[in-house]
């Protein structure tokens, strides 16, 4: 439980910040007027929303396991882009919002698998705490290093970053269980 709780909040943390700060990002990084960035903030809905969708295709294909390392893959990219340089940022910014979609679809069958089908609407429920924890940790990152790093969101990337690197570490050791007597 405590693995997934931290592997998955790990990788969310990108997510949740470029969904919870798009529109300030977008203003400062590539001086939108507020009502351009809110736009955007509606294309990177529309990203979380497919990557659902993309994410969760491709797991029926690539199994669990894989699909969470590519999506935990590109989220690092992302981030560290974003990090480094100031082209392409609402591509990055896409991607990570797909990201957080992806690892939204992973999370209710790889819960399934660790805990059991049995229970999972109890389970589902409690793994949840993910999307707080994620949505607690995203945006005091991203406020704190903007006001630390003089309007910057720099910092608050490269954490996600690192937090993504190790959600995927973490993520191979995601196991079920055995059962015994079941």
């Amino acid at each position: 439980f405590y693995r997934m709780v931290a592997v998955f909040t790990c990788g969310l943390v990108a997510g949740v910040i470029v969904i919870s700060q798009a529109s300030p990002i977008l203003q400062q990084t590539l001086g939108y007027a507020p009502a351009r960035a809110a736009l955007f903030v509606s294309v990177f809905s529309a990203c979380n929303m497919a990557g659902r969708f993309v994410w969760g295709s491709l797991s029926d294909r690539l199994g669990l396991v894989n699909t969470a390392g590519a999506v935990f893959l590109l989220c690092i990219l992302s981030m560290a882009a974003l990090a480094v340089t100031e082209g392409l940022v609402l591509l990055f910014m896409g991607v990570a919002a797909s990201c957080y979609g992806g690892l939204a679809s992973l999370l209710t069958p790889l819960t399934a698998r660790m805990f059991g089908p049995r229970y999972i609407t109890e389970n589902y429920g409690v793994m949840y705490v993910v999307f707080g924890l994620a949505s607690l940790i995203g945006p005091s990152l991203a406020t704190t290093f903007k006001t630390a790093g003089g309007g910057s969101y720099t910092g608050a990337y490269v954490t996600a970053a690192v937090l993504a690197v190790i959600g995927l570490a973490l993520s191979r050791f995601l196991k079920a269980p055995s059962c015994k007597g079941e």
